[in-house]
Order: structure tokens, then C-alpha cells, then sequence
């Protein structure tokens, strides 16, 4: 007989860990105890000695799906010969963050009992059990227990507190566990005689738009493969040609409509359950309004029974699933706050009765050649950390003013927010500023730092002044591609010296410019820029994101002087009437910066090749250009140069065989390909030479332009021919919803070395 004491630490709590440990105990015929504790469980097991080593082996082998284990530390112990094995009462012990699961897709065992006629939970819309649910959106506080929760109003009938309090039942200590008997409930408004979901259904059917309360905050549904509905919902949100996801009544039918890799569709069916992009199929019967702009449909499966009751009855096998809330403001959760807001926009709300204490949107996944690539990190993903190579000072890093998440480290964690939001207005702030506190409190930290971009302008960065001020801690400012920059690396675990691709629209640099193409060599707390993409001004200052033809003759002129109608195509030469005004402001400095933007770069050659003349949205032209490209060997160069002690990347021969080849009626296909071809190309040489002059192994590739799938793919195989390794973010997203990560990094890193501003 021996005895083990295993300390495991991780994602360990909410998720069925202490049930599933007491079941393999029991069948390898062990005693002993398990607990929580601060941080993460403790088991003790006492038995034959090998029963004991395979128990130490399975322990990590068969962990339920959703726990995470960081580490895991065992020693031998003293016999006590324990009867039995039990449960027993968690104990604070300090070691670290008290870990709240997030929420979790309906389960197959809770599927199955939702449609069995004999099951007492047969068509309950809230059904779950220990491995399914809401947790993160219930928490009011810790620990995490059921009256800490929003559950905390709905006592439990006594069919369910047995379950609750048995050590066998799949619901055991479940907390959001509840029957029709004495569970939420729905309601619909318009009120009618009919059953909230069948009333739901007919407006549906109607081509009607229907609010629906879920998890984390409501959805704007309506039929995806009515043109009129689908416009009707565009009109109302305000939301004009930006993507809408689809939410399809079962894979079959996603299969219909999409190209799912089989990867990509356990995904799906995950416990996470988000939203993933994947190719459209010529003839798709969705809307054309569904997504205009991409060659990509957002698919997501039903994650909670309320959505897969929803179907049953229905024609149609796809609802548009968007966000709930109008362009730019925060997802509506209270069911008054849903009345007022979305009263106009919807023609019916379906509702229920349990509160959603915080907030939380799908996470969205990009699939791609190269595996899944985050693009909106919320529902599913958080609260779950990072987890860091080394621990660090706990520090509230901000992150930027569009898709805005913020971030706090205790530890070895780095806990990135749920997606907030751009920071337009105060609602928003507001929404910020509320879940900056909730974080705060479930982890029972208080930040050493703030930390925050250098633009002076970003309501993240005004609000992180004051609120180092009130806190009387350092306020620390990080340049926006160093934060993407260390977000990627530290997401990798890398601590040696790398170079960093960050490629995105605009952040501002420590020469007062405007950067978005950099190459900077990255170690710690240590950085500099290496290179970048040639800088030009931007006509317009913030108006050139949103007008393609103003960086598109920018750059044009940069590459070939005087421009002449004679010279461009048909569709600029309007825009040369207003010309010579905008270059007399440039040429004086005025609401012109300099700038070395990936993005405004992205724009101008979708303008050039008349692919979009604007931005309705943030990387509508770059999306367009991208779904328009085809793969082609057609010849396009980028000329790369040393200039001042840095590389510099200049894209003037391929603007010149752009604009020959579009003048000579060459397929737009065909030179949006080759253009990303030879971007790609002018990033790996410029990252190899870098490299190999600095003796650097391993480049991260970063920023929102590293969203655009083709470019990834081909830097990552460039990247990889020349012997290096590519590190792209998994855990976060390349654009700005990672950036607070790296925020947290790089000004804990700063604290370490003394160097707070």
C-alpha cells in the first residue's frame, strides 16, 4: 500500500474535475480525498502501488474536455488508510487565482435528454449539467457556487438537489442545474397565446426579425435565406455590408451552404462552440445580403437549447445569429435594457428569466490552410488564461480603441477580457469600465500598473490616466506593434530574442509617425525597429481609412511622380479634380501623417484594381481584395533596400505592374493574387535577411492584416522554406483584441526592469 498527494493547478473548477476524479478512483479500487483549493484541486489516493501509478497516468489522459492542467506536482505521502474516497471542503490557500470556467455548449448526454420524450428534462430550454452551461455569464462573485450566481433565485426542487448532491449523477455540484419544475422560463413579447417558442418560430417563418436571449446577451435572428429579411435586419441594426453569422440547424445543413474541414467541424461540435469561417460553396442558397463582401460564410452549430428548439419546425436550416445591439453599441443583456434598445429593430423578443450577470459575444475562428486563426476571443475561451513563461507583476493593460479587450496578469496568467468593443461612446466605456471591475473582483487583484497605448486620443488611454492617477500606480505607455509584438511571443512562450512581422492599419510610433508595416527585433523588455514598409503621407489623416482612393493616388504618386489622366485608369480620374488641393496639404504637413500602413497599402491597390472605392467598415476593401484573388505565378517584385539603419520595403515595381497590367485588361483575379503573392514575398526576404544578420531563429507574424488568410498561409510556408519558424497568435487574435495582451507583457516586463514612464 502506498500513498500520493497530487497538486494539480489549471482549469480545473466548474468543469466536472472533482466527479471525475472520484470515478477513476473508484474503479482502480483507491481511497482518498480530493479538494479544491486556490487555484486549482488536490487528490490524495491511497491504494496498491500500481493501481496508484496508472491513476497518476489516466489523471491527465482523461480529464474532462473543457479543464486545462498548467501542472501538475506529486510526492509520496503517509498511508492514513482512508475509507473510501470522498469530496471534501475546498480549502483558500492563496497559491493563486480562484479560475471561473467559461461557458460551455450543450453536452451530447443533455442533447440526448432533450429530445427524449421519457426524459423529465424533455424539451427544457435550460438543460445542463456538470460539463455544459453557463458559468462565467452567472457569476456574480466568488466562490463559485450557486448563490454566488444569478441561479441563486431559483431554488432547487428536490428531484434536482438530489442529483446536485450526488457523487455519481452527471450533475453533481452543477451549479446552474434546474428542470422545468423549478428552473428559468420563457416568455415572448409581443405576449400571445401561443408558446413563447412557437411564437418565436411563426415570425421567423414570417420573415420577421426575432431578438433571442441567450448565454451572454441576445442575438438578432431572422431567416438567412430571405434577401428581404436579411436587408430588413441590415436597415434597423444599421449595419449595412459588414458579415452576419449563420447559425444552421445541424452540420448537414451547414455542409450545404460551406466547405467544413473535418477539423474545423469538431470545432463546431466543441464545447466552445464559436463561429467559424470557412469557404462558401459555389450555388450557396443564403442570402447574397448575408455576406457581401467575403467569399467566407461565419458558421456556428446550436450551442444551447433554447437555439436548438428554436429549429424544430422551421423551413428554413439557417438563422442569421448577429450580435445583439445596434452598430457600435454594447450586446444588450437585461431583458428591460433588450425592450428599450431592440424594441425597434426586432419584431419579437424571446426571453427568459435568468439573469446574465456579464456580457459576453461568440468568439469568432478563421479556418485556414495553416489551422484556426482567433479573430474575436469571448464566449467559450474566457475567462480561461494565458499562460505566461514566467509569472509577472499584476498589471491592467487597456488594450486599443477598436475591438477593444482589456487584460489583467496575476501570476503566470494573463487574463484577457471578453471582446468589448470599439470605445466610440460612453455606453461602451461604461460596458468597459464594468467588466474591468467584475474581472478585478473574481480575481482579487489589485493592478501595481496601468498600462495603455501611446496614442494620446484613445478613450482607453484617457481612461487608463486617470485611473493610474486614482490607484496611485505607474501608467505605463507601450507602442501598439511592440504590445503585438510581445502578445505573440509570450502567447508561444518565447523569452530569447526574435523578430516580429506586425502588420495592421495605424498605431502610433515613438517617432510621432504612423506605423503599420514594422519589422522590430524583440527581446523582453528590450525593442527596436529593424524595418518597415516606405512610408508616405496620409491624404486625409483618419478620413484615408475610409476613402481607398485617397491612399491609392498617394501612393501612386510615390511611385510614379505627376500623375495625368492619361496615366490611370478610368475610374480615378474624378478624383484628380480635388487632387492638387490634398497634395498642396501634404506637401505642408497638414492632416497629412506619415505613415507606413499595411492596411492603407491593402486599400490602395483594392481601389487601384476598382475592387472597392471605400470602407463602409474596418477592412472592407482588404476583405473584397482578399475573396477576389486566385493563386497565379504571375510576375510582381517589391524592391527592398537599407535605408538609415533600417530595411525598408518599398512596393513601387509591383504598383507599376499592377497599374500596366490593369491598363492592358490583365484579370483583376489575377494581379489581386499576384500582389498578395509579392507582399508575402517581401515579408519573408525582409524577415530572413533580418534573421540571418541578427542570428535569430523564430518570427512572429502579427497585426490585423495577418487576418487575411492567403497572406498568412503564404508567410508562414515562406517563413518555413527559409529555415525559420513562424509563430502566429492561437489564443488571441492578430489584431487589436490582442493587443491588451501584449500590453500586460511588455509593461510587466518594464516593471521587472525598472522602467515604468
Amino acid at each position: 500500500m502506498v500513498a500520493r498527494r497530487i497538486d494539480i493547478e489549471g482549469i480545473v473548477q466548474g468543469v466536472g474535475f472533482r466527479p471525475f476524479v472520484h470515478r477513476l478512483a473508484t474503479e482502480l479500487g483507491l481511497s482518498g480525498q480530493v479538494s479544491n483549493h486556490t487555484g486549482g484541486v488536490t487528490v490524495i489516493v491511497e491504494g496498491p502501488a500500481e493501481a496508484v501509478e496508472r491513476f497518476a497516468a489516466e489523471l491527465p489522459r482523461q480529464a474532462p474536455p473543457i479543464a486545462r492542467i498548467d501542472s501538475i506536482r506529486s510526492e509520496d505521502t503517509e498511508v492514513r488508510s482512508l475509507a473510501g474516497f470522498e469530496i471534501t471542503a475546498s480549502e483558500r490557500t492563496g497559491r493563486g487565482a480562484i479560475r471561473v470556467p467559461p461557458d460551455i455548449a450543450t453536452c451530447p448526454d443533455c442533447h440526448r435528454e432533450l429530445r427524449d420524450p421519457a426524459d423529465r428534462r424533455y424539451g427544457h430550454p435550460f438543460i445542463n449539467c456538470t460539463n455544459c452551461g453557463p458559468r462565467f455569464t452567472i457569476v456574480r462573485r466568488l466562490p463559485y457556487d450557486r448563490p454566488q450566481t444569478s441561479m441563486a433565485g431559483f431554488p432547487m426542487c428536490d428531484r434536482c438537489r438530489g442529483e446536485y448532491e450526488d457523487i455519481t449523477d452527471r450533475r453533481y455540484h452543477a451549479q446552474p442545474v434546474a428542470c422545468p419544475v423549478c428552473g428559468p422560463s420563457l416568455s415572448y413579447r409581443p405576449q400571445s397565446d401561443l408558446d413563447p417558442l412557437d411564437a418565436a418560430r411563426r415570425d421567423l417563418a414570417a420573415g420577421k426579425v426575432v431578438a433571442v436571449k441567450g448565454i451572454g446577451g441576445f442575438h438578432l435572428a431572422c431567416d438567412a435565406r430571405s434577401s428581404g429579411a436579411v436587408a430588413r435586419l441590415r436597415a434597423r441594426k444599421r449595419r449595412e455590408l459588414k458579415p452576419l453569422a449563420v447559425m444552421f440547424r445541424d452540420l448537414d445543413a451547414a455542409r450545404e451552404h460551406a466547405e467544413i474541414p473535418a477539423e474545423a467541424a469538431e470545432l463546431l461540435f466543441g464545447p466552445r462552440a464559436p463561429i467559424v469561417l470557412v469557404p462558401r460553396l459555389p450555388g450557396c442558397k443564403l442570402a447574397p445580403e448575408v455576406a457581401p463582401d467575403t467569399d467566407a460564410v461565419g458558421v456556428m452549430l446550436p450551442y444551447t437549447p433554447v437555439h436548438a428548439l428554436l429549429f424544430d419546425g422551421l423551413a428554413t436550416d439557417a438563422l442569421v445569429m448577429t450580435s445583439g445591439n445596434l452598430s457600435d453599441e454594447p450586446i444588450c443583456t437585461d431583458n428591460e435594457d433588450a425592450l428599450d434598445r431592440l424594441g425597434p429593430v426586432a419584431d419579437g423578443l424571446l426571453l427568459h428569466d435568468r439573469e446574465i450577470v456579464t456580457g459576453c459575444d461568440d468568439s469568432v475562428i478563421r479556418w485556414t490552410d495553416v489551422g484556426p486563426l482567433m479573430m474575436r476571443r469571448s464566449r467559450g475561451y474566457v475567462p480561461f488564461p494565458t499562460r505566461l513563461p514566467a509569472e509577472l507583476a499584476p498589471v491592467l493593460a487597456v488594450g486599443g480603441h477598436l475591438k477593444n479587450v482589456f487584460c489583467m496578469t496575476r501570476g503566470q496568467d494573463a487574463y484577457p477580457s471578453q471582446h468589448i468593443g470599439d470605445l466610440e461612446d460612453e455606453g461602451v466605456l461604461t460596458y468597459f469600465e464594468r467588466q474591468v471591475s467584475h474581472l478585478e473582483s473574481l480575481l482579487e487583484v489589485r493592478p501595481e500598473a496601468i498600462a495603455c497605448d501611446l496614442h494620446p486620443d484613445y478613450l482607453s488611454t484617457r481612461w487608463a490616466e486617470e485611473r493610474a492617477e486614482t490607484l496611485g500606480v505607474p501608467l505605463i505607455r507601450i507602442q501598439h506593434h511592440y504590445a503585438h509584438g510581445a502578445a505573440v511571443l509570450a502567447e508561444h512562450g518565447i523569452e530569447e530574442p526574435a523578430l516580429v512581422i506586425a502588420a495592421d492599419g495605424t498605431g502610433l510610433g515613438t517617432d510621432g509617425t504612423v506605423w503599420g508595416c514594422e519589422l522590430l527585433r524583440i527581446d523582453g523588455a528590450e525593442w527596436e525597429r529593424v524595418g518597415h514598409l516606405r512610408p508616405i503621407r496620409l491624404a486625409g489623416g483618419d478620413v484615408a481609412a475610409r476613402e481607398t482612393w485617397r491612399p491609392c493616388l498617394a501612393w501612386l504618386e510615390a511611385a510614379f511622380g505627376e500623375l495625368s489622366r492619361d496615366d490611370l485608369p478610368e475610374h480615378l480620374h474624378h478624383h484628380l479634380l480635388s487632387w492638387p488641393v490634398i497634395q498642396g496639404a501634404m506637401r505642408m504637413g497638414i492632416n497629412s501623417p506619415v505613415a507606413t500602413s499595411a492596411g492603407r497599402l491593402f486599400d490602395a491597390v483594392a481601389c487601384l484594381l476598382d475592387v472597392a472605392q471605400q470602407n463602409a467598415y474596418e477592412g472592407q476593401a482588404p476583405m473584397r481584395l482578399e475573396a477576389t484573388a486566385v493563386d497565379t505565378d504571375y510576375p510582381m517584385e517589391w524592391d527592398l533596400r537599407e535605408e538609415e539603419s533600417a530595411l525598408i520595403l518599398d512596393p513601387t515595381p509591383a504598383l507599376h505592374a499592377l497599374l500596366a497590367g490593369f491598363l492592358d485588361g490583365v484579370d483583376v483575379a489575377t494581379l489581386a493574387g499576384a500582389f498578395h503573392g509579392s507582399f508575402a514575398q517581401a515579408l519573408v526576404r525582409g524577415a530572413s535577411q533580418m534573421c540571418r544578420d541578427q542570428g535569430l531563429q523564430h518570427v512572429g507574424l502579427t497585426g490585423g492584416t495577418f487576418q487575411n488568410s492567403r497572406l498568412l498561409c503564404q508567410v508562414v510556408a515562406g517563413i518555413r522554406r527559409e529555415g525559420l519558424t513562424p509563430l502566429w497568435p492561437r489564443e488571441s487574435p492578430p489584431g487589436d483584441g490582442g493587443l491588451a495582451l501584449g500590453q500586460a507583457v511588455a509593461a510587466s516586463l518594464a516593471l521587472g526592469a525598472g522602467r515604468p514612464s
